[in-house]
């Protein structure tokens, strides 16, 4: 059960508390970097980041505009649902054995969501919409796709293939 102090209700999330406003472009960021990871080596590019990024982000928001509970506690649950680790997944990490192939096929939705999640909590009450918050993550999305083609092209120019340099 969550703890509410005096002068708070239920409607002000607990998840709220430890909030800073980076919070949606980190988990933005992650996303790009497990579709980047989980990209084939030979098929790494910005463009093809950021088709993957958009196909995943809509995924999520098609599922985000339909969501009926948009509780904290509610949105945790069906995200989990929707996007959490597969058993597979799941087991693999208990048995230390979690490859970043994996990891790939789930978090980039996962931590769409989250973004979404921590966008949502992060508006006020009042003035918060769904449509709106994934207009909100899609920006972020749009900017951080913008940095990671610099980031990227940077990197590919100092080896070849828009990654660390091989050892």
């Amino acid at each position: 059960m969550a703890y509410f102090g005096p002068g708070e209700t239920p409607t002000d999330e607990p998840f709220k508390q430890h909030l800073t406003p980076l919070e949606v472009a980190t988990a933005v960021q992650n996303s790009l970097s497990a579709l980047w990871l989980g990209a084939p080596k030979e098929g790494r590019s910005s463009h093809a980041l950021a088709d993957a990024a958009q196909r995943a982000f809509e995924a999520v928001e098609q599922w985000w505009l339909k969501l009926t509970d948009r509780s904290g506690v509610g949105i945790v649950a069906a995200s989990q649902e929707a996007f959490g680790p597969p058993k597979t997944a799941q087991d693999q990490a208990k048995a230390g054995t979690l490859k970043i192939e994996t990891m790939a096929a789930w978090l980039p939705r996962h931590s769409f969501a989250e973004a979404i999640f921590w966008a949502w909590l992060l508006q006020p009450e009042q003035q918060r919409t769904p449509a709106g918050t994934a207009k909100l993550v899609q920006q972020i999305l749009e900017r951080q796709i913008r940095s990671a083609t610099e980031d990227i092209a940077t990197f590919a120019a100092s080896n070849g293939n828009g990654g660390p340099a091989d050892a």
